[in-house]
């Protein structure tokens, strides 16, 4: 890089972070709990600021010498120059999007990210510093290599010199200076390996995902995957690979059992390879081993590896899932293809709001992986798959067992053979370790060893290699942990002495190990033990940076010591052994315990070890948060560069510990911080917690009764932002015993504005706490959010006997909710046939209507609940039978018979029909349903099938010929016939089956249309190109243009069904030949924008927006593009629409937003995206509410999850609301 470039690329950054800071200081400004992030970070782009714009002035005046030295372009300022530049715009990117309450949500997941890259922007302007000097100038003008060889030697000259004056008075400034100068370049050379470490990981990201990133670079698809599972799985394996040396595990590979398993010709025979082994024999080496060498042979995408690590310390609600989701991101990372099937699975569960079911992704794990030639799953130790629920392990062993049936090869380790014995052919292999590989370890771990170069010859290397094989007895860990005695000694005797006291026992080792440690300094001891405490018993695991913080704290403190923190490669080292971390340069890595053994080792072994645990991160955690209390004023100025990181932590898991232990030891520490009501709003910024809301929250009943004596009795039924008390609290994390305490010190049960207690505990199945409330005087009936009782709820939830409870305790069937609706409506809609009972027995009406008139049928029937709808229709009979002596007919006449219409004209029918359950669909119509009723807009249940594009409904209801052609011929109020409406709605394969049962062949009947058609759809742009006669045309004829603009029957031009169809090759084709990019289709008025908005692709939408695509165009029902994307709920294409400028307010001719559209469909991360984007979350013109376009079509899990969105930005000040609308 030239000194010019090298000025101007300087400039450049002064003049971006200059842009920067002002944003940064307006987006966080308006973030509720940043403000003491503010100074920190807007301090640090200033610093940056000022370094550059007098490093531009050094490097002016440098530029105009002959000598000026930039002339290597990869030299260190230019990188560092490259690098800062991108860090600031990735700042800027962070800091862009809408005002308002989105900030305020997402900041806590962002602020993480912003201080990365302020950390990252310190240590540039640090280097930008040393450039200011002459000499610094010159070494920068080097690569990255030669400057880090020549600080090197300066750190290592530095700390030399700091050595030898050390000890001289008359030196003590020089002395000073040296060891200044050490830790300055130390520094900057810790900057320099960081931009050679950046250029290699981005080299390793870009080998593991860079044709990942060029397939699936639509958002849409890295969210699923994200979905199926957050985390790669990469980390542990590399963690474990990392531990192998050389040569280790060859003799595996080599192993019969292992060659015929992977032998495609005996695959069939033996597809499951089970390996069995002792604790610490090595299963994991060998299963990474295995891993690499498979993925080195499937260098094609004929072959795929996948494989997940269990780990007994992961705390999933569905470890099952987790496993699965992971397996199934690998192979579809390989493959590069989202099936279409995982596409509907993952559409449905979102709109629902839950994760991924395992018995959905077993069918679609079987369906990729015999995408592939072969597929290998690895899964290592089975045995710490579910420590808490043995259940889950059998069944992922079923489904590996499946999995291998249908030709996947799968190899475990376990310390067990497989429970439920395997159906398929397996082998089951005992191993232990071998000895060569662990004399290999050895001879490296000593080779690699320069603290017993001195001390140890070639025949005491021989005897410490024979005495740790002879005692690992095939045992991988115990050869690690008798290293780790052996390194601790310090003289040749001292080895010998060790050498005989090695036990071939991993408890002994272990012993052997905490011995070792003890005889460490006592500053090294204490940081050992308190290292291991903190990393086996924390509520959740930590990664380095808080475990570092963790240790610098202790409970005699008085103030916070940033210079207390310990370095990482000293706490490792203090644990001989014991401790393991994930990477020791990259921060933030994960820490854990060297094996799970020793976790059951420390329980079981050492009885006061859980104790003390709890009582050391109880006490630190209390220290921690009286320092973060205070970290308002000069503390965080003092402090920026170390922000206390572990608060997050503490706050959210000390009480947890706090249980496990003796309240003595923490009550006054305990006291102090919960009744500074000041330290309290510094900690829970606008959350108005007082400590009792804090220590009911986690249950601590000693501390609460104390609190009590000491504080206001107002204070009891105090309520915070969120308007809970207390007792709200202790009711939501099942706390008997302090929910007891407070009733019985005066709280009241029925205290609350949006929620009552009682509510929460029926939300949380808490029998007992139910019972409790309900004697202390909690009025059952109390109306919560959008007028539910708790009888809703427990109705809802389906849990019967919290209904019997609140019905035997007086609760009302006959209460209605905001939008009238009963418990049996909830049950009905949910689909919970036993609460139904109960509820009919107890004399819920049949025919009770909402406001609008739906009854429990109409719910169950537009959530698909076929089971809930077949019982209701049986009930109906019977009920009919008691009312009318036995006159079937009256079933239609009733309300709640299967023909009632609500008081848009609705019946059960017209539901189904809309949410596309066939299944319910086919219940009614045997119940003799009728097909030609016609709702207020004088839509028959075809029309609404039609419109929405269920074909497998259609079929259903027009499968008796008596109906059919009155259906097919019948005009609704718009005068179109379910044909019409769905060519105007674009439902392609419902149009081509309406005609055909119309009495036509096709749409696309003529010979040569089919041919075009059919080119089309196989995206073969050179055929279609060919049969259209635009082959080797320079300049489009007008023969030509009107070839391109030529219709089919319906009223499409070629480009339009390009578009229709997805194929993409022809799209271009096309465009590039001339077609006309704001082409109408006829009917309907589509542009080849809103079939592009329809498909699941963004590079479609990207496509037509490249060509001039007009984004406010409107179809015949005036709908845009925006509508049409959000239709289908597709996120990336709606994204996509609105950074270009689509309107969100735009209203079709029904008044609906595209976000009513969204929440008629169930899509919530789309509702989302819009109400981000600007929607007003308000009622279109005719009243209709986003909740209620949801619940119509029975997506209860979507109104629910608004439900709760809606009341957390009504408590958090948020700019804009939902109007209440209950399901």
């Amino acid at each position: 890089m030239d000194p010019l470039s090298m000025t101007a690329g300087i400039a450049g950054l002064a003049s971006l972070a200059i842009q920067v800071a002002p944003a940064l200081h307006d987006y966080i400004a308006t973030v509720k709990g940043a403000e003491r992030d503010i100074g920190w970070y807007v301090d640090e782009v200033d610093s940056l600021i000022e370094v550059c714009k007098r490093l531009e002035d050094f490097l002016r005046v440098d530029v105009s010498s002959p000598e000026a030295r930039f002339t290597v372009t990869d030299s260190v300022l230019g990188r560092t120059v490259s690098s800062c530049e991108a860090c600031l715009d990735q700042l800027g990117k962070l800091l862009q999007g809408p005002a308002g309450w989105t900030q305020k949500i997402k900041w806590p997941l962002r602020k993480k990210k912003v201080e990365e890259i302020i950390k990252r922007l310190a240590r540039y302007t640090n280097m930008f510093q040393f450039a200011l000097t002459v000499e610094g100038h010159a070494i920068f003008s080097n690569t990255p290599e030669v400057v880090e060889e020549l600080l090197d030697l300066q750190v290592k000259a530095s700390s030399k010199l700091h050595e030898i004056t050390k000890g001289i008075d008359a030196l003590l400034i020089t002395t000073d200076a040296y060891r200044s100068t050490a830790e300055s370049t130390s520094s900057l050379l810790e900057g320099i390996r960081s931009l050679s470490a950046t250029n290699g990981q981005i080299a390793s990201i870009q080998k593991d995902v860079g044709d990942i990133k060029t397939q699936l670079n639509d958002s849409y698809d890295m969210e699923l995957l994200e979905w199926l599972s957050p985390e790669h799985g990469r980390g542990r394996h590399a963690e474990v690979r990392s531990r192998r040396t050389p040569g280790t595990g060859k003799w595996f590979l080599e192993m019969p059992d292992f060659q015929n398993w992977l032998d495609k010709q005996s695959a069939p025979a033996q597809r499951i390879l089970w390996l069995v082994g002792d604790p610490g024999c090595g299963k994991s080496t060998l299963l990474s081993l295995a891993v690499d060498e498979l993925s080195s042979s499937c260098i094609d995408k004929k072959a795929v590896v996948a494989y997940h690590y269990c780990d007994y310390r992961a705390h999933n609600a569905s470890p099952l899932t987790a496993a699965m989701g992971r397996l199934l991101r690998m192979l579809l990372e390989r493959s590069m293809i989202i099936p279409p099937i995982l596409r509907d699975i993952f559409q449905k569960a979102r709109r629902e709001g839950r994760a991924p079911d395992p018995s959905e992704l077993k069918c679609v794990l079987i369906s990729v992986a015999g995408s592939f030639d072969r597929c290998f799953i690895l899964v290592d130790a089975m045995d710490e798959f579910s420590i808490s629920d043995a259940g889950s392990t059998s069944e992922f062993v079923r489904i590996l067992d499946e999995l291998a049936e249908f030709g996947v090869n799968v190899f475990v380790t376990s310390r067990a053979i497989p429970s439920p014995p395997l159906t398929t052919g397996h082998y089951i292999a005992t191993i232990r370790a071998d000895e060569a590989d662990i004399r290999s370890y050895v001879a490296f771990a000593l080779s690699t060893d320069h603290s017993l170069i001195d001390i140890i010859d070639q025949s005491l290397e021989r005897d410490i290699t024979q005495t740790v094989v002879e005692q690992a007895k095939g045992m991988f860990l115990l050869a690690v942990l008798h290293l780790q005695n052996i390194r601790g000694q310090v003289t040749r005797s001292g080895v010998r002495k060790a050498l005989k006291s090695l036990s071939g026992s991993l408890s002994d080792a272990y012993e052997k190990t905490f011995e070792c440690i003890k005889y460490q300094s006592q500053a090294r001891q204490k940081l050992a033990f308190d290292s291991m405490m903190w990393v086996s018993s924390s509520y959740r695991p930590l990664n380095s940076l808080e475990l570092q913080h963790a240790l610098a704290t202790q409970p005699e403190d008085e103030e916070w010591d940033p210079d207390n923190l310990p370095s990482l490669r000293l706490i490792i080292a203090s644990c001989c052994g014991l401790l393991a971390v994930d990477s020791l340069d990259i921060p933030e890595s994960e820490v854990h315990l060297v094996h799970h053994t020793l976790h059951h080792y420390l329980q079981d072994s050492q009885p006061e070890w859980k104790m003390r645990a709890n009582i050391l991160i109880t006490q630190v955690s209390l220290k921690y948060l009286h320092f973060a209390s205070m970290a308002k004023g000069t503390q965080e100025s003092e402090n920026r560069e170390t922000p206390l990181i572990l608060t997050s932590f503490v706050c959210d898991n000390r009480g947890h510990h706090a249980m496990m232990m003796p309240p003595k030891l923490y009550i006054n520490a305990a006291l102090n911080l919960l009744q500074n009501q000041d330290g309290l709003q510094t900690l829970y910024p606008g959350k108005f917690f007082t400590g009792l809301h804090i220590a009911s929250r986690f249950g601590l009943t000693h501390l609460v009764s104390n609190m009590l004596n000491q504080t206001s009795r107002f204070l009891i039924n105090k309520m915070d932002d969120s308007f809970e008390t207390p007792l709200h609290k202790a009711c939501a994390n099942n706390h008997f015993s302090t929910a007891f305490l407070l009733l019985q010190r005066g709280a009241d049960p029925n205290e609350g504005r949006t929620t009552s207690s009682l509510y929460i505990s029926v939300m949380n199945n808490n029998l007992p706490l139910a019972k409790l409330l309900l004697d202390s005087g909690a009025t059952p009936d109390t109306k919560c959010t959008d007028s539910w009782t708790a009888l809703h709820k427990a109705a809802d939830s389906g849990y019967p006997d919290l209904v019997e409870l609140l019905v035997l305790r007086g609760s009302s069937l006959s209460q209605s909710s905001a939008r009238g609706l009963t418990a049996l409506h909830r049950a009905a809609g949910r689909g919970h046939i036993e609460v139904i009972t109960y509820l009919l027995s107890h004399g819920a009406k049949l025919d009770c209507t909402s406001d609008d008139g739906w009854t429990p049928l109409h719910g169950a029937a537009s959530a698909g609940q076929t089971r809930a709808v077949l019982f209701l229709l049986i009930s109906l009979v019977h009920f009919n039978e008691q009312c009318s002596g036995g006159d079937n007919r009256g079933i239609v006449d009733r309300a709640g018979g299967f023909d009632f219409q609500t008081d848009a004209g609705r019946t059960p029918l017209h539901l189904a029909c809309q949410g596309g359950h066939v299944n319910t669909v086919e219940v009614l119509l045997a119940s003799r349903a009728r097909v030609l009723v016609a709702d207020e807009d004088g839509d028959l249940p075809l029309h609404i099938a039609s419109r929405e594009g269920n074909v497998g409904v259609m079929k259903c209801l027009l499968r008796e010929e008596d109906d059919r052609s009155a259906q097919l011929v019948y005009r609704n109020d718009r005068g179109r016939t379910p044909l019409e409406e769905a060519q105007l709605n674009g439902t392609y394969e419902a149009e081509q089956m309406l005609w055909k049962m119309s009495g036509g062949m096709s749409l696309d009947s003529d010979a040569d249309e089919e041919e075009l058609i059919s080119a089309i759809r196989m995206d073969d742009a050179q055929k279609v190109t060919s049969l259209l006669g635009l082959v080797n045309e320079q300049k489009p004829s007008q023969q030509s243009r009107r070839r391109l603009e030529m219709r089919n029957q319906g009223g499409r031009t070629p480009l339009q069904q390009a578009v229709l169809f997805g194929s993409l090759h022809v799209s271009r084709a096309l465009l590039s030949s001339g077609a006309d990019i704001h082409a109408r289709s006829d009917p309907g008025y589509w542009t080849p924008l809103h079939y592009a908005a329809m498909l699941l692709d963004e590079e479609a939408v990207g496509l037509c927006l490249s060509h001039g695509a007009d984004l406010d165009a409107r179809t015949q029902q005036e709908q845009t593009s925006l509508h049409h994307a959000c239709r289908r709920g597709a996120e990336g294409p709606a994204r996509m629409l609105l950074e270009k400028g689509a309107d969100v307010e735009a209203i079709d001719d029904r008044g609906w937003r595209a976000v009513h559209i969204a929440a008629a469909g169930g899509y919530l991360n789309v509702i989302v995206l819009l109400l981000e984007h600007g929607d007003s979350g308000k009622p279109t013109v005719y009243g209709q509410q986003i909740q209620g376009c949801a619940s119509e079509r029975g997506h209860h899990g979507v109104v629910e999850m608004l439900r709760k969105l809606r009341y957390s930005w009504l408590t958090t000040e948020g700019d804009y609301r939902i109007d209440p609308e209950d399901d």
